[in-house]
Protein backbone atom coordinates (compact mmCIF):
# COMPACT_ATOMS: atom_id res chain seq x y z
CA UNK A 1 0.00 0.00 0.00
CA UNK A 2 1.75 3.24 -1.19
CA UNK A 3 1.52 6.74 0.71
CA UNK A 4 -2.02 8.22 0.73
CA UNK A 5 -2.10 11.97 -0.90
CA UNK A 6 -3.24 13.11 2.24
CA UNK A 7 -0.81 11.98 4.72
CA UNK A 8 2.47 13.31 6.19
CA UNK A 9 4.54 10.48 5.68
CA UNK A 10 4.59 6.12 5.48
CA UNK A 11 4.24 3.59 7.93
CA UNK A 12 8.00 3.07 8.20
CA UNK A 13 8.98 6.80 8.50
CA UNK A 14 6.67 6.98 11.34
CA UNK A 15 8.34 4.02 12.67
CA UNK A 16 11.39 5.40 12.08
CA UNK A 17 10.71 8.99 14.00
CA UNK A 18 9.93 7.19 17.10
CA UNK A 19 12.47 5.26 17.10
CA UNK A 20 14.82 8.68 17.01
CA UNK A 21 12.96 9.55 19.55
CA UNK A 22 14.00 7.17 21.55
CA UNK A 23 17.06 6.51 20.80
CA UNK A 24 17.35 10.50 21.60
CA UNK A 25 15.66 10.48 25.17
CA UNK A 26 17.85 7.81 25.94
CA UNK A 27 21.11 9.94 24.78
CA UNK A 28 19.14 12.95 27.02
CA UNK A 29 17.56 14.72 24.33
CA UNK A 30 14.38 16.09 24.82
CA UNK A 31 11.37 15.03 23.41
CA UNK A 32 10.18 16.65 20.58
CA UNK A 33 5.95 16.18 19.77
CA UNK A 34 5.67 13.26 16.82
CA UNK A 35 2.54 15.53 15.30
CA UNK A 36 5.16 18.13 14.56
CA UNK A 37 5.51 18.94 10.96
CA UNK A 38 8.94 17.87 9.45
CA UNK A 39 11.53 20.90 8.98
CA UNK A 40 12.31 20.15 5.69
CA UNK A 41 9.10 19.16 4.25
CA UNK A 42 7.93 19.65 0.53
CA UNK A 43 5.55 22.58 -0.24
CA UNK A 44 3.26 22.25 -3.41
CA UNK A 45 3.48 24.58 -6.71
CA UNK A 46 1.00 26.98 -5.24
CA UNK A 47 2.56 27.34 -1.98
CA UNK A 48 6.13 28.35 -3.15
CA UNK A 49 4.16 31.08 -5.24
CA UNK A 50 1.94 32.66 -2.37
CA UNK A 51 4.20 35.21 -0.06
CA UNK A 52 4.80 34.08 3.31
CA UNK A 53 3.08 35.93 5.91
CA UNK A 54 4.26 36.23 9.52
CA UNK A 55 2.16 37.81 12.45
CA UNK A 56 4.30 39.50 14.89
CA UNK A 57 3.27 36.84 18.01
CA UNK A 58 4.02 33.73 15.66
CA UNK A 59 7.66 34.52 17.00
CA UNK A 60 8.88 33.32 13.74
CA UNK A 61 11.26 35.68 11.76
CA UNK A 62 10.21 37.98 9.64
CA UNK A 63 11.02 37.44 6.33
CA UNK A 64 13.49 39.76 4.78
CA UNK A 65 11.45 42.30 3.00
CA UNK A 66 11.33 45.48 5.18
CA UNK A 67 10.51 49.30 4.52
CA UNK A 68 12.80 50.35 2.19
CA UNK A 69 15.39 48.06 -0.27
CA UNK A 70 18.74 47.65 0.93
CA UNK A 71 20.43 50.62 -1.60
CA UNK A 72 17.64 53.07 -0.10
CA UNK A 73 18.78 52.81 2.97
CA UNK A 74 22.36 52.50 1.99
CA UNK A 75 22.12 56.12 0.71
CA UNK A 76 20.54 57.19 3.47
CA UNK A 77 22.90 56.16 5.50
CA UNK A 78 25.67 57.64 3.41
CA UNK A 79 23.87 61.26 3.08
CA UNK A 80 23.66 61.10 6.81
CA UNK A 81 27.34 60.37 7.27
CA UNK A 82 27.81 62.96 4.98
CA UNK A 83 26.16 65.34 6.71
CA UNK A 84 27.81 64.54 9.73
CA UNK A 85 31.14 65.17 8.78
CA UNK A 86 29.73 68.94 6.84
CA UNK A 87 28.76 69.94 10.33
CA UNK A 88 31.85 68.89 11.68
CA UNK A 89 33.73 70.80 9.60
CA UNK A 90 31.86 73.54 9.51
CA UNK A 91 32.01 73.83 13.70
CA UNK A 92 35.86 73.54 13.39
CA UNK A 93 36.20 76.11 11.38
CA UNK A 94 34.11 78.50 13.10
CA UNK A 95 36.07 77.54 16.23
CA UNK A 96 39.26 78.28 14.48
CA UNK A 97 38.27 81.36 13.03
CA UNK A 98 37.06 82.46 16.48
CA UNK A 99 40.30 81.69 18.32
CA UNK A 100 42.30 83.61 16.08
CA UNK A 101 43.24 87.65 16.43
CA UNK A 102 43.19 89.97 13.69
CA UNK A 103 46.58 90.40 13.44
CA UNK A 104 47.44 86.70 13.18
CA UNK A 105 44.89 86.55 10.54
CA UNK A 106 46.37 89.01 8.59
CA UNK A 107 49.93 87.46 8.95
CA UNK A 108 49.08 84.06 7.94
CA UNK A 109 46.20 85.13 5.22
Amino acid sequence: MGKRSGSRSSRSERRAERQRAERARDHGLPARPLSSPPAGGSQTQGALDAPREHSPESGAAPSSRSGFPLLAKVLILAFVILLGVYLLGRQRDKALLQGATPSAAVRYG
